[in-house]
C-alpha cells in the first residue's frame, strides 16, 4: 500500500496590503483576493520590469454584514458590495424618497424621507435617517434619526441618537428606543425608552405615557409630561456596632 505523497504545493501565509488581514494561499496562483476586504493581491511578479506607478490610497469604511455579522472594509464611493463570507449583496447607496412608496430598504447609506412621503415599506434600515414625512413601518438607524417638519411614525423607531429639530413635531403610536435623545420641538409618544441621557431643550415639549430613561435633563422653558418608572436600589443592611469590652 502506497502512502499519499506530501510533495504537493503547500500553502503560504500572505498579508493583505489594504487591511493587513493574513490568510493562507497556494503560491503557484498568479493572484488571489483578500477574504476580509476583497482586495486583489498578486502572488507572482513578472520578470520584465514595469514602470513604477504612483500608489493611491483607497479610503475604506468598516461595516458589519447584516446577514453573517462578519466585518467588511468597503470603498467609501462604492454603491454596492458583496460579502466575501456569505456572498450576500449589500446596498451602500443613499436613498431619498418624497412620494408614497411600498418597498423594503436595507442600506449602509443614509435614508431621507421627505415631507410628501408616506413610507409603506415592510422595513427601513439605514445608517442615518432624516424624516419630515410619515412612515407606517418601524425605522431602524445604526447611527441617528433627525426629525424635521410634521412627522408621524405609526410603528415607532430605534437607533443610537434621536434629534428633534426646533419647530418639528413628532407623533408616534409605536415605541421609541434610543441610546440618547435631544428634543428641541414637540414629541408625543406612548412609550419612550432612552438608555442613557434624554435632554429637553428650552422650546422642547415631551409627552409620553411611559418614559424610561437613565438620565433626564429639562432645560428652562422645556416641558415634560410623562409617567416615569424609576428603579430604586435597596439600601444596604445596617451593620450593628460591635459590643465594646467591659
Amino acid at each position: 500500500m502506497r502512502l499519499p505523497s506530501n510533495k504537493g504545493p503547500q500553502k503560504i501565509l500572505i498579508t493583505c496590503p489594504a487591511c493587513q488581514h493574513q490568510q493562507h494561499d497556494y503560491p503557484n496562483a498568479n493572484v488571489t483576493y483578500c477574504q476580509r476586504c476583497g482586495e486583489r493581491i498578486p502572488l507572482k511578479v513578472t520578470e520584465a520590469p514595469r514602470k513604477a506607478r504612483k500608489k493611491t490610497t483607497v479610503e475604506r469604511r468598516k461595516i458589519v454584514c447584516m446577514h453573517c455579522n462578519n466585518e467588511l472594509y468597503v470603498h467609501y464611493d462604492a454603491q454596492s458590495w458583496q460579502c466575501t463570507f456569505c456572498s450576500t449583496y449589500l446596498d451602500l447607496r443613499n436613498h431619498k424618497i418624497n412620494k408614497e412608496v411600498s418597498t423594503a430598504i436595507r442600506t449602509y447609506g443614509d435614508l431621507e424621507i421627505g415631507p410628501k412621503c408616506l413610507f409603506n415599506g415592510i422595513k427601513a434600515e439605514a445608517e442615518n435617517i432624516k424624516i419630515s414625512g410619515r412612515s407606517n413601518c418601524k425605522l431602524q438607524s445604526r447611527q441617528g434619526i433627525t426629525v424635521s417638519g410634521n412627522v408621524k411614525l405609526y410603528a415607532g423607531a430605534e437607533g443610537e441618537h434621536l434629534h428633534v429639530s426646533e419647530s418639528a413635531q413628532l407623533y408616534t403610536e409605536g415605541p421609541l428606543s434610543f441610546r440618547s435623545a435631544e428634543i428641541h420641538g414637540k414629541v408625543e409618544a406612548k412609550q419612550f425608552t432612552v438608555s442613557e441621557r434624554l435632554q429637553v431643550h428650552g422650546e422642547g415639549h415631551l409627552t409620553a405615557n411611559k418614559l424610561d430613561a437613565a438620565e433626564v435633563i429639562v432645560n428652562r422653558g422645556g416641558k415634560l409630561l410623562a409617567r416615569c418608572e424609576t428603579k430604586l436600589e435597596e439600601p444596604p443592611p445596617a451593620v450593628e456596632p460591635a459590643p465594646q469590652p467591659a
